[in-house]
């Protein structure tokens, strides 16, 4: 804690007379003592002036040098006013260290301290001093500090004393003199006190910062429990908040209960900078016609002036909006307030909503049997999507002609503005002109038969909706441009359309195609399937049957033997041995041609031979024991051998691998063995398991 010095002060300020060189001064100090005292740390300033200088012996004033009294920093002693040459000399004044006088009645070394330097070599002692002789006006000034810390004890002496030379005492003139002059004293006592206050601080804020704590911001090392005072000078508990709060000086006192000590007093300058407001968002659609916009007040909230606008490019703006002309998208308005309050920014969002445009007149000619022609994109100057369209009558319509239902006319596509813009509307015309088609028609004589068949075609289209040609189109292949009527020969049997094809004087096309406009009959044909084909065990009913359905009669003949009529026939054949039969159909049509068709088809059924002993001795004679299989899947073949205690002794799954006679790799020994064999016969979708044994002879 910082402690404050009491000072005794016994003359303050000090005016006298002395002979024979001093005669007249004063000797001030600034601050005076409160009661004789200073604070720790505080800086006096002591000023000597000299009115009147005798010299004595030929002496001029040569020298001023401050004594101080023990309790003083002397460290901190500083000159702060040295006072110009008074009398014709050519030297100057200045503050030195340390002199060293070269006459003999020089004092010995003395300083730091004021000293004339007559020749100006920065060496005061090697020259006279100041000439001047009665009335003068030299003024010498000094700082100096109360120490701080454990330096600064109650008691210590801070007396000042000047002490004034001439320049036989600290020059170079050999005449001595003015040693008996009256120097300047200023003598005090220290009383320590205790109370800190700290030292000044200063604060800079912005309106929007968090509440101050004035106590922080004091420097130094300040007591705890003082009062705080506001700028206006009422009480204060040492807190702001910048939102509310008062700015300017708020002071902070601690008083000493130890009597005879001032109240001690520090300060805290705080200015409050204030935000200023860009408003709040906003966005905003406005038509391509309307008038110029000021965005500032279109902002939301209410925004201070004096900002600054940037375009959506980065460009200044001028802050008003020309929707025919400048950049949609988002402006932005930015307030910059005094430091520290940050700058502020809002932004409005532009958009604008084109004019409506119904697109550039056109025209349309359709025959009456052209695809559906969609009128928009008749209209010229890409005209807005989203209009609405009306036919001649006028009535609402899809925008697609129909040219079999149309009417001709004027078409109109009306836009109407949207967003902004819906007070503006505009109108596009597609006139149309559908034009009729020619009323084609035609006969066939006849109009059926056996092949080959000649059929008499007649144009039945009325003369006045005949223009420049005419095509046949006989179904054959083969064609004809002709807009008589004519015979065309059908050598091969089928069903065969015709159309004609009639362009009119209008230029319009139009075709009457019959499908079925000739039937010339084919020979009948007597193919049939057979299901199953082959048959097999377990699945030896067999199915017949027809696949030409345009026939009057059907016969059946099975091995020779007349079987059955109808399009379907069907025979149950026994499955325990394997067969092979012949299956015909024969057929007549409407118009009495025939055809006879024969099948022939077996009944399949398994072979199983197996021996009942075999001889493993190498000789190369039924060395191996298996089963030979026909007409079975050989995929799933599975084929065991077991001895007399039903241990498997032999497994394969190929239907050409057998039993060698050993078991794990050694002989086994003669008797009989029991086999299992599991095979699927072809043409079926069940497994057959057979048991049986053989006789293994050594």
């Amino acid at each position: 804690m910082a402690r404050l010095l009491a000072l005794a002060v016994f003359a303050w300020p000090v005016s006298g007379s002395a002979q024979p060189c001093l005669v007249s001064y004063d000797f001030t100090a600034s601050p005076l003592p409160v009661n004789g005292q200073y604070s720790c740390g505080q800086v006096v300033t002591f000023c000597l002036t000299i009115s009147n200088w005798n010299t004595s012996n030929s002496n001029w004033i040569h020298g001023v040098v401050p004594v101080l009294g023990p309790g003083w920093d002397a460290s901190s002693l500083t000159a702060t006013v040295i006072s110009p040459t008074q009398g014709g000399s050519a030297g100057t004044w200045g503050w030195f260290l340390m002199d060293n006088g070269t006459s003999g009645s020089a004092v010995g070394p003395v300083g730091p301290g004021f000293f004339f330097d007559l020749n100006n070599d920065g060496i005061p002692g090697n020259n006279y001093g100041d000439y001047v002789n009665g009335p003068c006006n030299f003024q010498f000034c000094w700082s100096v500090a109360v120490p701080t810390g454990p330096a600064c004890v109650n008691g210590l002496d801070l007396s000042m004393t000047a002490n004034v030379f001439g320049d036989s005492e600290t020059g170079s003139w050999g005449a001595s003199g003015c040693t008996g002059d009256l120097n300047p004293l200023l003598s005090a006592t220290v009383q320590a006190c205790q109370a800190d206050a700290g030292l000044p601080g200063a604060i800079v804020v912005c309106e929007d910062y968090a509440t101050i704590d004035l106590f922080a911001l004091l420097g130094g090392t300040p007591d705890a429990g003082g009062t705080w005072t506001d700028p206006t000078g009422n009480t204060s508990d040492g807190s702001v908040i910048p939102a509310t709060g008062m700015e300017g000086i708020y002071t902070y006192a601690v008083t000493e209960a130890l009597a005879g000590c001032p109240t001690v007093t520090a300060t805290v300058n705080v200015d409050i900078s204030y935000n200023l407001s860009s408003g709040s968002d906003a966005s905003l659609t406005l038509c391509a016609d309307a008038p110029p916009l000021d965005l500032l007040s279109s902002l939301g909230g209410s925004p201070d002036p004096g900002g600054s606008w940037t375009g959506p490019d980065g460009a200044a703006s001028t802050g008003t909006f020309d929707a025919a002309a400048d950049l949609t998208g988002s402006y932005t308005y930015t307030v910059v307030p005094d430091a520290p309050c940050l700058s502020q920014s809002s932004s409005i969002t532009l958009s604008v909503d084109p004019e409506p445009w119904a697109g550039e007149d056109a025209t349309l000619t359709r025959c009456a049997n052209d695809p559906a022609v969609p009128l928009f994109p008749l209209l010229g100057g890409s005209p807005d999507a989203d209009g609405h369209w009306f036919d001649p009558e006028p009535k609402p319509h899809s925008g697609i002609i129909n040219p079999a239902v149309d009417l001709s006319g004027d078409y109109a596509y009306v836009v109407l503005g949207t967003g902004a813009c819906t007070h503006l509307v505009d109108t596009g015309l597609v006139h149309v002109q559908i034009n009729p088609l020619p009323r084609v028609a035609f006969s066939a004589e006849p109009d059926s038969g056996c092949a080959p068949l000649e059929v008499m075609l007649s144009n039945d289209t009325p003369p006045e909706d005949i223009g420049a040609a005419c095509t046949w189109l006989f179904g054959d292949g083969t064609s004809a441009l002709d807009c008589n009527s004519l015979i065309h020969l059908y050598d091969q049997p089928g069903d065969y359309p015709v159309q004609l094809t009639v362009t009119s004087p209008l230029g319009c096309t139009d075709a009457l195609l019959k499908p079925h406009a000739i039937h010339v009959v084919p020979a009948p044909e007597a193919d049939f399937v057979i299901s199953p084909n082959p048959g097999s065990v377990g699945n030896s009913t067999l199915f017949f049957t027809a696949l030409d359905d345009d026939n009057v009669h059907y016969g059946w003949t099975l091995d020779l033997v007349p079987h059955g009529e109808g399009m379907r026939d069907q025979q149950w054949f026994p499955d325990a041995l394997a067969s092979s039969h012949v299956m015909c159909l024969n057929v007549v049509d409407r118009y009495g041609c025939v055809d006879t068709l024969c099948q022939q088809f077996d009944i399949e059924v398994p072979s199983i031979f197996s021996p009942n002993a075999f001889t493993p001795n190498g000789d190369g004679l039924n060395d191996k024991y298996f089963p030979r299989v026909l007409n079975t899947v050989s995929e799933d073949h599975l084929f065991q051998v077991f001895n007399r205690w039903g241990e498997l002794i032999f497994s394969t799954t190929d239907p050409g691998e057998g039993w060698d006679g050993t078991v794990h790799g050694q002989t086994a020994p003669q008797g009989v063995y029991v086999w299992r064999l599991e095979t699927l016969p072809s043409h079926s979708a069940d497994k057959l398991e057979l048991y049986g044994s053989v006789t293994l002879v050594q």
